[in-house]
């Protein structure tokens, strides 16, 4: 089995949000995007209305799916001493670049109602993507940290700031 690194909380953040808030859901989108495609050609009356609605209501499911993923994921690869900061730090991210691209969406398009539906999306999302998170992403159990202690190869560093 490979060893699990000892990262700090806010690259594990960045390595969580970026699997299960970013890349997982991109893939979904993709993939939901070739689906609505298809079924315009069936439907087109019924999806010129409901496409905002499908595409978002597949995000949301696969920032869940992302979320249990990203979960094993880093759980596999790296020590989690802090899950609370994990989460916190990712989801500061989420909620940060959510932000960030409603307000270009209201700037550059005006309030209407697809930013409305981008707004409730973006509150759903970060709200699943929490509470997920909180459910699937723990702390490292002690015995695998003393484990990954004993085995590692790395000498200790001694923080030398707080004897001054």
């Amino acid at each position: 089995m490979k060893e699990k690194k000892q990262s700090p909380h806010w690259y594990i953040a960045i390595t969580h949000y970026l699997t299960a808030g970013f890349v997982i859901p991109l893939l979904v989108m993709i993939g939901t995007l070739y689906l609505v495609a298809w079924l315009f050609i069936l439907y087109p009356d019924i999806l010129a209305k409901l496409n905002e609605v499908i595409v978002s209501l597949f995000m949301l499911i696969a920032i869940w799916l992302g979320v249990i993923y990203s979960a094993k994921f880093i759980d596999k690869k790296y020590i989690i001493i802090d899950s609370a900061k994990v989460i916190n730090y990712s989801t500061g991210i989420m909620v940060i670049l959510f932000i960030i691209s409603r307000i270009i969406e209201l700037v550059s398009k005006g309030l209407n109602m697809t930013l409305v539906i981008n707004l409730v999306y973006s509150v759903l999302a970060i709200t699943i993507f929490y509470f997920t998170s909180k459910k699937y992403v723990h702390n490292t159990q002690g015995s695998e940290i003393s484990n990954n202690n004993a085995t590692s190869s790395t000498p200790k560093v001694t923080d030398y700031s707080k004897s001054i």
